[in-house]
């Protein structure tokens, strides 16, 4: 549906869609693609934009950005995409179980369902 036809490249950009607070931190760690987002119309715009980029190898959401999206079309194609991957994360005054979400990213990232006491 959404995704463009892609060359093989070696290096890829990390895209960042969500709040002001998790924006301006990850421009401070270097990424120089990030936007913020308030509106459901923000959201799937600027999502199915940067999914189009053949540049774009990663983007990173928060929940509440996800929890704007309605358009179910685009829904599915962040949830089955593997290039760009998108990565949901909590954003700056979300409680979450840390554990829990934190190992399913690694698990969406690289595919390895990390456990407790897995590597003693």
């Amino acid at each position: 549906m959404e995704g463009v036809a892609r060359q093989r490249q070696t290096t890829y950009k990390v895209a960042v869609v969500g709040s002001e607070p998790l924006q301006l931190g990850f421009k401070l760690a270097g990424v120089t693609r990030s936007f913020i987002v308030g509106t459901r119309d923000e959201a799937e715009s600027k999502l199915r934009e940067l999914m189009n980029e053949p540049d774009v190898g990663i983007i990173v959401f928060t929940s509440k950005a996800a929890k704007l999206i309605t358009d179910r079309k685009l829904r599915l194609a962040m949830q089955t995409s593997v290039l760009p991957l998108f990565v949901e994360v909590p954003d700056y005054d979300e409680k979450t179980a840390s554990e829990s979400m934190l190992r399913e990213l690694i698990l969406k990232a690289v595919g390895i369902d990390v456990r407790e006491g897995m590597w003693k």
